[in-house]
């Protein structure tokens, strides 16, 4: 079902339901709103089912992406107050939805809302209150960046998704991450697991030379003589993989 039916049949199930009770005109006195009391409780069906937790991002996402299903909205303030207005029919609505779920059921879920426990972040990283437990006991729930410096294929493809709907802000701030990293997403998908970058200031192979030359030098000799600095030349003898002497015996210098 797409969203855009969705929100026909949301709406269609509301106004049966509040024909069937008499529950369409309940005000006695006052202007008439220009949104029907079944549109109201559709935007906020719907917007609370796509993560808008607060009437202004409620009315906001509507009066964007929506107003040719809704012409009549009006300003935030009187959306705002039409919400808080029409608790009643969300009380009828809820006890009505009870009473169908718990036929035959002992067991039934009629309400919740998202606690924030997990997040895409590096488990380093982590502020939550789950981040206190172990690695192997988070793995089953939710994706861990101990090791790998990139996020998962299935994550970038999930993101790529929802970008079709929002643009590359909103989705930016949705889910907490870079725009510049969506526009390299949209490029390619896949992440990149190796470094294929060349070194760019230190000769390689002069300095293999180098290391055979001078074999007792310290690092910051050599980035003496190679004009750069000692934590480049540690980087590069990393790539040759070159590591640090382990005897035991006195060097020449």
């Amino acid at each position: 079902m797409t969203l855009q039916d969705f929100i026909i049949t949301t709406y269609c199930a509301i106004d049966n339901f509040l024909k069937e009770n008499k529950l369409n005109n309940i005000r006695k006195r006052g202007e008439k709103p220009a949104l029907s009391d079944a549109e109201v409780l559709t935007m906020e069906l719907i917007g609370e089912y796509l993560g808008h937790n607060s009437d202004k991002a409620i009315w906001f996402y509507f009066k964007t992406h929506w107003l040719h299903f809704f012409p009549k909205i009006g300003c935030r303030t009187s959306f705002s107050r039409q919400c808080a207005n029409t608790y009643a029919l969300k009380q009828a609505l809820q006890r009505d939805l009870s009473s169908r779920l718990s036929v035959g059921q002992a067991l039934y879920l009629v309400d919740g809302f998202p606690i924030p426990l997990c997040h895409i972040k590096r488990y380093k990283r982590s502020k939550t209150e789950l981040s206190s437990i172990g690695a192997v006991e988070l793995a089953p729930y939710f994706m861990m960046y101990t090791n790998l410096m990139t996020y998962p294929l299935k994550f970038r493809q999930h993101v790529l998704a929802i970008k079709e709907k929002l643009t590359y802000a909103k989705t930016a701030s949705r889910f907490g991450v870079g725009m510049a990293s969506l526009m390299r997403w949209n490029r390619r998908i896949t992440p990149c697991t190796t470094h294929n970058k060349p070194a760019t200031k230190i000769d390689m192979e002069a300095l293999a030379q180098d290391v055979a030359t001078y074999p007792d030098d310290y690092q910051y000799e050599r980035a003496q003589r190679f004009g750069v600095s000692a934590q480049g030349i540690r980087h590069a003898l990393k790539r040759l993989r070159v590591s640090r002497k382990k005897n035991t015996s006195a060097s020449q210098s």
